[in-house]
């Protein structure tokens, strides 16, 4: 659901029906290597963990989402790591929304220091 959120604030920027085709399939494409799911029986330690470990992957960006009762875990892990700025170089996109009654949330984190067009486009 916020994958599409976040298409459609890159459409309310003006790119292209083309363009949003193309990012939502580099999205499908780079799904398992830049996604970190945050599950319910994580710690907040395990949880940056898991984040610090996919950002060591150097990807041009990363999706970090949950829901429910990992939202909390989500949430924190990722100001804690701001906080202490343990991911230089990426700026964050985060979303918290209720979705059929269920709490979801999302971060993206992209890379700054390129002059790509697409967090996602694929070299």
């Amino acid at each position: 659901m916020h994958v599409l959120e976040y298409l459609i604030n890159l459409k309310e920027k003006g790119l292209s029906k083309e363009r949003l085709t193309e990012e939502f399939e580099k999205i499908i494409k780079q799904w398992d290597d830049i996604s970190v799911p945050i599950k319910k029986d994580y710690s907040i330690r395990k949880s940056k963990r898991e984040i610090k470990n996919g950002l060591d992957r150097n990807p041009r960006a990363m999706i970090i989402y949950a829901s429910g009762s990992a939202v909390s875990i989500a949430q924190r892990s990722i100001a804690d790591l701001r906080n202490n700025r343990e991911y230089p170089g990426y700026i964050e996109w985060c979303k918290t929304r209720e979705f059929s009654g269920r709490l979801h949330f999302l971060a993206i984190l992209d890379k700054v220091d390129s002059n790509l067009e697409s967090p996602f486009f694929i070299l």
